[in-house]
């Protein structure tokens, strides 16, 4: 089918602020439709065989579409012969939230050319010297790639998947309650072997593993839009909490939107606490949506008690979109 020709702008006609207004509104909704949850990887610097390996592993997540070299002939991405182009520039860039099957276009050197072969991650530190089992862990590194769910983190060979707010330097954990031989009682340690592994390569690091809290603190692995084929969070929408330790009252649970409202929001009665779920309505005003089409990250956080007693999960990063 031809493309259809639009003939409601003709040459002299007279183009005003309400009709530009008009336009740039329409491209915001745009904006706001198209963004996902689906945070983009950097490619800048990978050849294009290693880009296309990256890809893969995103299943139908994000789509290889057009390759264009520097001199802007296009590049066969199926030839072998061109796999050690390197990736120079990318669309949607690094970092861009989107939806599935979003095509990526990619720009390449002009020539084939060599790349040092991709490190293997290295794990240099922790966020604490000893944890419980069933706390938060952060694990400070390089090397560890942008597609977190492409870091495989063990503990002695007990999986713990990086959580959503993890980075290519940072990956956040929660210590998982299956270690063999983890401490269960007061007074009992065990050092383990913590394991990061990708496509590159592995590292691994000791730690000292403590048993499980009394009264573990909560924390937040899953934010998702409750509303089914919604991709995007809104001012007023429903979200789905999905974590640890959040206790068993609904009534003793607030949850909060970088600390907004003072008071917390209290989880709906479609939460469901034996898997950890909780059901949460955005309020409908929030500081920093104030512009029609708007949109900014809040840290989210779970606080279960009140008063000293009270227990607060790490903030979890969600984008919300204003109404």
């Amino acid at each position: 089918m031809a493309d259809e020709q639009l003939t409601d702008v003709q040459p002299g006609d007279l183009i005003t602020a309400k009709f530009i207004n008009l336009i740039i509104k329409k491209l915001k909704d745009l904006e706001a439709a198209l963004g996902g949850e689906i945070k983009v990887p950097t490619f800048f610097g990978q050849n294009l065989l290693t880009t296309k390996n990256l890809l893969s592993a995103q299943g139908s997540r994000l789509v290889l579409s057009t390759v264009r070299d520097a001199a802007g002939l296009v590049v066969n991405a199926n030839d072998s012969t061109q796999n050690n182009r390197i990736v120079i520039g990318q669309v949607p860039p690094p970092g861009a939230r989107v939806v599935p099957n979003t095509p990526v276009f990619l720009l390449v050197s002009a020539t084939v050319g060599t790349t040092p072969t991709p490190l293997a991650p290295k794990i240099t530190g922790f966020s604490k010297t000893s944890v419980n089992i069933g706390d938060r862990l952060d694990i400070f590194g390089t090397n560890f790639l942008d597609a977190i769910s492409q870091n495989t983190v063990t503990f002695d060979g007990a999986l713990a998947p990086p959580t959503l707010d993890s980075t290519s330097q940072m990956l956040s954990v929660i210590v998982p309650t299956n270690i063999p031989g983890a401490p269960t009682s007061t007074g009992q340690q065990k050092e383990v072997s913590v394991r990061v592994e990708t496509i590159h390569g592995s590292d691994t690091l000791k730690l000292i593993v403590l048993p499980p809290l009394a009264q573990p603190n909560p924390a937040i692995s899953t934010i998702t839009p409750v509303t089914a084929g919604t991709s995007t969070v809104r001012l007023g929408a429903g979200i789905r909490i999905v974590g640890s330790a959040f206790g068993d009252q609904l009534s003793a649970i607030r949850v909060f939107f970088g600390g907004q409202p003072l008071a917390g929001v209290t989880p709906t009665a479609d939460s469901n606490l034996s898997t950890n779920t909780l059901v949460v309505t955005v309020p409908s005003s929030l500081p920093g949506l104030d512009t029609q089409g708007s949109n900014a990250q809040f840290g989210i956080t779970v606080q279960v008690g009140s008063g000293e007693t009270s227990r607060t999960s790490p903030p979890f990063p969600l984008f919300i979109w204003r109404l």
